[in-house]
């Protein structure tokens, strides 16, 4: 079902559109083209006509339609896909040749992104509204506590670098990210964190172990540190100088112990915020407390661990279940597995792994937090650090980030996973998903704006398979704007005089787009007014032009000022452009040597464009 058209009350949006403004149909560029009325008995469709442009399956077999909201700052861009997300004005729906009038809440799934800090007021969102800006990340990433900005940037980076790696690590992208040719990582830092966390809501029976869990790292760490020196015939700071091996060997000691507190640390989180339900209901088997000797006999922490992860269980009424120990063991294995493998720790709370062991690390983390969810809770307070050996550019994180926060809502679809609890509950069975992205090409690299609409008909349909799509952007760009027919854009300019937002009709005020060159459209109104180069350049030669017009009949003129104009004109690369300027100058005085000079780089430009012919 493909969204064709959005219909505008009379009056409803005059921030935008102007006081008593008439009522609006905006066209999407569906198969047909619509005016929609309203009438006492509702809203009727009064104009139907055929879209010349329309061809049935133009994107791809998944991608009913991509359109484009396009206009300049303070058009209302954004609004019109507010307005979508929050399903606040009828809609033209297609679907098999039938055109009806009807709602967002009755047609699917809507994905609002947007690379923007806007407002992500989610909890007045309704369930077939998923937000994806960058706010609601912040909210979804950050647990529900006190940090001051650096800790919060660096949670949100870390979970942020997590989704990246799972994207590119997918091989269902491969072909993608071949050609967009983005640079990855190599080497990444995993921290362990240590969460904290209270008592009050763990199992009273399950309290005395993790107490006690603290007391056994701090003993076998004294006790192996004294073992290794005593092996290694260390007495003395000299003898500790003289023997590296005794540093690395204590730092990996004391790496795989933080390992084992961070994991413990979680799964203490976890039963914290499951709530009170399981306070008398965690059962020891066989009755036996941390003062038994079976438990008391265990001298080392990871032991002591997995003994209570045998052991306890939860008993509700009649029902009796184990934690997840499969999922928490095959975690914590991994990841002394990879601290053994780090001979270079400088921190000991930190490992630093390579690119696919930190994509089996994350991999079995979320496996970790899942087993979790069915009886306890989904804890999303983060336990692992994530920080990659390289720095990406913010054109290149941007284009990351896209494709995997909408890979990230696909895993959390799947997996029921959904932080807004009041709607945990109801299916998100939708078989329609409408992508909404708010600029979202905002800090491309032009490469990458011109491949933009590709990225998207190539990558969407792979992170959402077997669905019907849409997508409807709003953008700047017209390398992006090239990809995309006249007839499926909503043009919107702003009425000099009133200031008002006027909605071009696509007969009147049509862009050719599809194809175009990009110079054509950079010259449309919708874009730039009367000139294709930047502002400053644009005043230099005026400058170059009224001093020209101001000397030329004059006897004598200031030197200085005439060896200025030409070392302007010299530097600008538009040839047409330069030749006039040159043109100009000589009617106040012709310099032989300046326009040998000219000569000369007009020569290089011509000769470089030959060159292109033999490469």
């Amino acid at each position: 079902m493909r969204i064709a058209a959005i219909f505008i009350h009379q009056n409803a949006l005059p921030h935008i559109f102007g006081k008593d403004h008439h009522e609006l149909t905006l066209n999407m560029g569906g198969q047909f083209l619509y005016e929609v009325v309203e009438t006492t008995q509702g809203y009727e469709i009064s104009i139907k006509k055929e879209n010349p442009e329309f061809i049935e399956g133009f994107w791809s077999k998944e991608i009913t339609n991509v359109s484009a909201i396009v206009g300049g700052n303070g058009s209302g861009k954004s609004t019109i896909l507010h307005i979508l997300k929050e399903g606040g004005f009828p809609l033209v729906f297609e679907e098999e040749g039938r055109s009806a009038i009807s709602w967002a809440k009755d047609a699917g799934l809507f994905i609002y992104y947007t690379p923007y800090l806007s407002d992500a007021s989610e909890e007045t969102e309704q369930s077939y509204t998923q937000n994806l800006s960058k706010l609601s990340y912040f909210n979804r990433d950050i647990p529900n506590e006190p940090l001051d900005f650096s800790s919060f940037w660096e949670l949100h980076n870390s979970e942020q670098l997590k989704r990246v790696i799972t994207f590119v690590k997918s091989d269902v992208f491969s072909e993608e990210l071949r050609n967009l040719n983005i640079p990855s990582f190599h080497k990444i830092k995993v921290q362990v964190q240590k969460i904290s966390k209270d008592d009050w809501q763990t199992s009273r029976n399950f309290r005395p172990f993790f107490n006690t869990f603290k007391e056994i790292k701090r003993t076998q760490r004294n006790r192996e540190e004294i073992e290794l020196a005593d092996k290694l015939g260390i007495k003395t700071k000299e003898d500790l100088d003289k023997n590296p091996e005794y540093n690395q060997s204590i730092d990996k000691l004391r790496l795989k112990l933080e390992i084992l507190d961070g994991v413990i640390c979680k799964v203490h989180s976890i039963f914290e915020n499951s709530g009170n339900k399981y306070l008398e209901e965690g059962f020891i088997e066989n009755e036996i407390y941390t003062s038994d000797p079976e438990f008391a006999s265990i001298i080392t922490l990871k032991e002591a661990f997995y003994w209570f992860l045998e052991k306890a269980f939860i008993k509700k009424n009649s029902l009796e279940f184990h934690l997840p120990i499969k999922q928490i063991k095959e975690l914590t294995e991994l990841l002394l597995e990879v601290a053994e493998k780090d001979d270079d720790i400088e921190n000991w709370t930190e490992v630093t792994v390579d690119f696919e062991d930190c994509f089996e690390v994350i991999e079995s983390y979320k496996d970790f937090l899942l087993s979790f969810k069915e009886k306890f809770s989904y804890d999303k307070k983060a336990m692992l650090i994530f920080e990659p050996d390289i720095r990406l550019s913010t054109g290149e994180m941007a284009m990351y980030e896209l494709f995997s926060v909408l890979l990230d809502l696909q895993y959390r679809l799947e997996n029921k996973i959904n932080e807004r609890v009041w709607l945990a509950d109801e299916p998100l069975n939708f078989q329609n998903y409408y992508i909404l992205l708010d600029e979202a090409d905002l800090g491309f690299h032009p490469m990458w704006k011109r491949m933009f609409v590709k990225s998207l008909v190539g990558m969407i349909p792979k992170i959402f398979p077997d669905k019907n799509l849409q997508i409807i952007l709003t953008t700047h760009s017209p390398l992006s704007l090239s990809d995309i027919p006249s007839n499926n854009m909503v043009l919107l300019s702003k009425d000099l005089t009133s200031g008002n937002t006027i909605v071009a009709s696509n007969d009147v005020s049509r862009i050719n787009s599809f194809g175009a060159n990009i110079n054509d459209l950079l010259a449309n109104s919708f874009f730039l007014e009367d000139y294709l180069i930047g502002d400053f350049a644009k005043d230099k030669i005026d400058e170059v032009i009224e001093w020209i017009k101001a000397n030329k009949d004059k006897d004598e003129f200031n030197r200085e000022e005439y060896e200025k104009m030409q070392k302007i004109i010299s530097l600008i690369e538009e040839p047409v452009l330069r030749n006039k300027l040159i043109e100009m100058l000589s009617e106040v005085e012709i310099n032989e040597k300046f326009i040998t000079e000219m000569i000369a780089k007009e020569t290089a430009y011509l000769h470089n464009i030959l060159n292109r012919g033999h490469d």
